[in-house]
């Protein structure tokens, strides 16, 4: 079975969110991008029958974890902040 033309590139794209995630605190814009772009191979591999659906599924979570971890990040460097302004 043929694999979707994409699907590389979301997992290169998810692992690249992570990556980012880690230097720069950036990777969630490269993670909504994925998101996007997965949901859209997601159903054409669906619709047309086509391999890739692992390695599209594993982008769009690689992508989610980088959104959440970015989050968790600016909660915590919130709180920081707020507990500096309290002293």
């Amino acid at each position: 079975m043929p694999e979707h033309p994409q699907a590389g590139a979301i997992l290169g794209l998810g692992i690249g969110a992570i990556i980012l995630t880690s230097l720069t605190g950036l990777g969630f814009i490269l993670g909504i991008v994925t998101i996007i772009m997965g949901s859209k191979a997601r159903k054409e591999i669906e619709a047309a029958d086509l391999g890739g659906s692992g390695k599209v599924t594993a982008g769009i979570v690689m992508s989610w974890i980088s959104i959440g971890l970015t989050t968790l990040a600016l909660a915590l460097f919130g709180m920081f902040l707020a507990l500096l302004m309290l002293l």
